[in-house]
């Protein structure tokens, strides 16, 4: 008697459990994510350094003078996802000095790369970014910054900022 009554039970669980299934819905979201493009359009960002003014006399001989430095006030895009260097040397800010054809030969993601990061994180970040000082945080590592509340850059010697190797390898 108990054999039967148990065997029922188990055959009634068993019909109870696989006979519904619901499958949850997707709530719709407003939010849609487009791919990380560098905008054309350009921002005021620079800031450009005062000049002192030297008053020169008739028989002083002209020097040459650099152009001053820019200072940038905001974060921007060395390196996009593409591999696209672009910064130019002729407007590069005065606290890195780039190797330029290291620069030059970064490599955009591999195709498997920049997907498994559009599916993780919503967007493919840039390569190489430039960082002012007063955003750079100092940690036992070295200094970084955190991208878009998501990516973390490491400062390298030359002073860009480096996007961390644990995202793409």
């Amino acid at each position: 008697m108990k054999f039967w009554i148990l065997i029922l039970l188990t055959a009634s669980l068993f019909v109870i459990s696989c006979g519904k299934k619901t499958v949850p819905t997707a709530t719709p979201s407003n939010h849609k994510s487009h791919p990380m493009i560098p905008s054309n359009t350009p921002k005021k960002d620079t800031v450009k350094v005062a000049e002192k003014k030297v008053e020169m006399e008739a028989n002083e001989p002209v020097s040459d003078t650099v152009p001053p430095a820019m200072v940038y006030s905001k974060v921007f895009t060395v390196v996009d996802s593409h591999g696209r260097l672009l910064m130019s040397q002729d407007k590069k800010p005065g606290d890195v000095n780039p190797d330029w054809g290291a620069l030059n030969n970064i490599r955009s993601f591999t195709p498997n790369q920049a997907q498994t990061l559009a599916s993780r994180f919503k967007s493919v970040p840039p390569r190489v970014i430039y960082v002012p000082a007063e955003f750079a945080k100092k940690g036992r590592k070295g200094k970084y910054y955190i991208y878009s509340k998501r990516f973390w850059y490491w400062q390298k010697s030359d002073g860009l900022f480096y996007l961390d190797t644990n995202y793409y390898q």
